[in-house]
């Protein structure tokens, strides 16, 4: 098996872009290595790379695009932040008419998308004849009447034992996003369950990606098991009695990415306990400083803070070894 990877959603303000401009930096070092051995510039897209790409919220768009419509990270970051940035973190709606309004607008501007890069706005998840170029791919939705749990709906992009809706892409870029305070919830075409995204809940899809694995790969080693997160989150901490708001706090508690990054860190760590460290697989990707305090739409601030994160030693020596992994090169 090549590679599988996994992306968080934008957790406070845009952050989504962050886990973009760190996959660019990935792909770029993938095809200066390749260069080095061969003397050849090639240019990877993710798609090629990767045997599975999972993601939600806003990581399930990236994923959406790089994996089942086979497109360029910078044809993703072109799209996320010139077309759907805008319009999933602009103003919140005021009246039930605006968001009516609002979640309109955000849907048709993704079925513009997917026509553009698939030439079909009603082009599906799987669609058994198409010839488009892409990798396996799933992104995480909850149902408001199971949050019990929170256990979420994978919507892939493949067939396996345990079934799935297969709506158009469109509609699983809107129930992977669908903000209850900005959109309506989504209606799958075909399903009468109501679908929203994952803010309150599965934020990190990574458990649920090691899962998949093991249904489409039994048995088979991982080359890499790369986690893009967008960034970390300010400490969560109850606050003072007098000043509270715990229905906030379990909110943050709920996309808080890095406690599943976390347990699965060390879950991989205890696998690999005999082993050299050049043997495991798993590796976190996330900008550790400057995103606590990012708000709107600030992208400059984003692209900054991502900068300097890939400038970081352990950075680099993170990514070195993600590069000769998926290139079965040794150190």
């Amino acid at each position: 098996m090549k590679g599988v990877t996994k992306k968080c959603p934008s957790e406070a303000g845009d952050t989504g872009l962050s886990t973009l401009l760190i996959l660019y930096e990935l792909m770029e070092r993938i095809a200066e290595n390749l260069e080095n051995d061969v003397g050849t510039r090639f240019s990877f897209h993710p798609h090629e790379v990767f045997d599975l790409i999972a993601g939600s919220g806003t990581g399930g768009i990236a994923a959406l695009l790089l994996g089942r419509l086979g497109r360029s990270v910078s044809e993703a970051i072109e799209v996320y932040v010139n077309q759907l940035a805008p319009l999933l973190f602009g103003s919140l709606p005021a009246s039930a008419d605006e968001k009516q309004a609002a979640t309109l607008t955000l849907e048709a501007k993704m079925q513009n998308i997917v026509k553009d890069f698939g030439k079909r706005d009603d082009l599906r998840l799987h669609e058994p004849a198409s010839q488009m170029r892409s990798c396996k791919t799933f992104v995480l939705t909850l149902m408001p009447d199971n949050l019990d749990g929170a256990l979420p709906v994978r919507l892939r992009t493949y067939k396996t034992r345990n079934p799935s809706p297969n709506p158009p892409i469109w509609q699983a870029m809107r129930a992977t996003t669908s903000n209850r305070n900005r959109f309506l919830d989504v209606k799958i075409r075909g399903d009468y369950v109501h679908y929203f995204g994952t803010d309150y809940g599965n934020a990190n899809p990574i458990k649920a990606l090691l899962d998949e694995t093991r249904i489409l790969f039994r048995g088979q080693k991982f080359a890499s098991v790369t986690s893009i997160g967008a960034g970390h989150r300010s400490i969560i901490a109850m606050p003072n009695e007098s000043h509270s708001n715990p229905s906030e706090t379990m909110f943050q508690m709920a996309r808080d990415c890095e406690r599943d990054a976390y347990e699965v860190a060390v879950r991989f760590s205890d696998e690999q306990e005999n082993e050299p460290e050049e043997y495991n697989p798993y590796a976190r990707l996330s900008v550790e400083q400057g995103m606590q305090s990012v708000e709107g739409l600030d992208s400059g601030a984003i692209e900054a803070h991502t900068k300097q994160y890939l400038r970081h030693p352990e950075t680099i020596r993170t990514i070195d070894a993600i590069v000769n992994r998926l290139s079965k090169k040794p150190r």
